[in-house]
């Protein structure tokens, strides 16, 4: 991380509250393990990308815009299969459907 990048911070949590837009903003002052932004007085861990607080982070910091898409198109795929596949929605697929599922989500299972 170097002083200048440009962040992007998304609110997680409790601060999804208040805040629901991602906030694009520079890195002010890079140390060793933390460093600060322009838009905000708190610190954030390079090892975590997310703000240092006593209780859960507010903040999740992204390098860029195509992360925060990327990461939400995961996490819309993994509830998807979720809710498809919970006791209370039988999906109408046949046995070679879901062997075919099962080689893709399980590759080294014979």
């Amino acid at each position: 991380m170097l002083i200048g990048t440009t962040v992007y911070l998304e609110p997680i949590g409790n601060q999804t509250g208040y805040h629901n837009d991602i906030v694009e903003t520079t890195v002010t002052k890079v140390g060793r393990k933390y460093f600060e932004v322009a838009e905000f007085r708190k610190k954030f861990c390079l090892e975590k990308m997310q703000d240092v607080s006593e209780y859960s982070p507010n903040w999740i910091v992204w390098v860029s815009k195509q992360d925060i898409e990327d990461y939400r198109e995961v996490i819309n795929f993994y509830n998807r299969f979720r809710n498809l596949f919970t006791h209370y929605n039988t999906p109408n697929l046949n046995l070679q459907q879901l062997r075919d599922i099962d080689k893709i989500l399980n590759p080294t299972i014979i």
